[in-house]
């Protein structure tokens, strides 16, 4: 089972000036792709914290993705973050380079030479098209933080992350969780490998009282729990099951 952690860099998420897209984003998509997440941090634009951070998860996940920080200006210091994290120097790299001049026709000069410096040791996956390539460094993806550009660019990642998948079962019940959370207790302890959730619900109009999810990488294991959950509740206790 592969493991991932995501760091989303940007004061804007953290002064509530920007809402954070990416790190929902990216939770559904590692999901789907059977990565299991274990952190999200969202951190300043502080070139301490970015490589405190990333180096922690480095050693901690088998993949590390980074959000924004990645542009031309002063406060995108992203690259510097991850290239502290490794004590390698940003440099330039020289296919960067090279498709920023066939692109303009000339070399990079002031802030846009900032954008063709790279931690050493940096590999490009390319597009196919005339765009800022992927950057990875070791096990950490470099992504920009425009949401769509993030989307578009994840696209490429996807066949490298691509895992064994979750099953996921749902059950809606219409009593409280007080009446079913212990047998929701025996059941998890007794399937190590089910996660078993419980969700109350409380907006107006929502036709169940809680969600009941099963989780599993064995789909067998996942309906076994929900066969056995469904037969010690009452039959009117059953909204619907998906």
């Amino acid at each position: 089972m592969s493991s991932a952690g995501v760091v989303v860099v940007g004061n804007e998420i953290l002064s509530g000036k920007v809402q954070d897209l990416n790190g929902p984003f990216l939770t559904r998509e590692l999901r789907a792709c059977g990565v299991r997440l274990g952190r999200v941090a969202v951190l300043p634009d502080e070139v301490a914290e970015i490589a405190f951070e990333v180096g922690r998860m480095t050693r901690q996940f088998d993949h590390v993705i980074t959000t924004g920080g990645i542009g031309a200006t002063h406060d995108d210091v992203t690259l510097q973050g991850v290239a502290d994290a490794f004590g390698v120097p940003l440099e330039p790299h020289a296919e960067l380079v090279q498709m920023f001049v066939e692109r303009t026709g000339e070399p990079p000069a002031g802030a846009a030479e900032r954008l063709t410096r790279l931690p050493a040791g940096a590999e490009l996956i390319r597009t196919g098209r005339p765009a800022y390539p992927l950057v990875r460094v070791r096990n950490v993806f470099i992504f920009p933080g425009v949401p769509r550009f993030l989307q578009q660019k994840f696209e490429l990642l996807r066949p490298l992350l691509q895992d064994e998948p979750f099953h996921l079962r749902r059950l809606f019940l219409s009593v409280d969780e007080g009446r079913v959370a212990d047998l929701l207790e025996r059941l998890d302890r007794r399937f190590s490998n089910v996660d078993v959730g419980s969700y109350p619900k409380f907006d107006p109009g929502v036709d169940h009282a809680v969600e009941v999810t099963l989780e599993s990488r064995n789909p067998e294991a996942a309906d076994q729990v929900l066969a056995e959950l469904e037969a010690e509740l009452q039959a009117d206790w059953i909204v619907r099951k998906e």
